[in-house]
């Protein structure tokens, strides 16, 4: 029978890299439906990393991704800001959004997201993990087999707005 059951993002074997790879694998989950990952862990100028990069199919538009599984906090703001400039410099003929992809967002972490949504795209989802599994038989509760660790992401703020059509 199979089970489903919610786990800590801080489980011993959930890290960021599992969760980059997942997202590769199923771009859909960050409601990229025509995405196309570009690259992940880019070595940026002066040592930094650009967790991850993505373009839409048919269109001009890139999305830089930053994923942690913590509380998303003022230095990661900060530093994806400064990976989507880079972006931005480097694809210039691409419109870019931000995507934050976190265990949690602090009320402080919104005001600073808000006071920059005039200047950029940005988009927060909350990470969610949950391991399925099937149990062996009954009398074998703690005994396991096909364990598999999937993500979900729920949106918590989207000041992306569709652009009106010019008739």
């Amino acid at each position: 029978m199979a089970r489903k059951r919610k786990i800590s993002l801080r489980n011993k074997n959930i890290n960021e890299n599992i969760v980059q790879d997942y997202f590769e694998k199923n771009i859909n989950i960050i409601g990229l439906t025509n995405g196309i990952f570009l690259d992940k862990e880019e070595l940026q100028s002066g040592s930094k990393r650009l967790n991850m990069l993505f373009k839409e199919k048919n269109t001009k538009k890139c999305y830089v991704v930053g994923v942690k599984l913590g509380n998303l906090d003022e230095n990661h703001i900060i530093k994806t800001i400064e990976y989507w400039n880079l972006a931005k410099k480097k694809y210039p003929k691409y419109e870019h959004c931000i995507i934050f992809c976190v265990g949690n967002i602090t009320g402080e972490a919104m005001v600073l997201l808000n006071s920059y949504d005039k200047q950029s795209q940005i988009i927060v989802y909350i990470i969610s993990a949950f391991k399925y599994y099937e149990k062996l038989s009954p009398g074998q509760e703690n005994i396991h087999k096909n364990e598999k660790i999937y993500f979900s992401c729920e949106i918590v703020s989207n000041n992306i707005k569709p652009k009106k059509k010019i008739r």
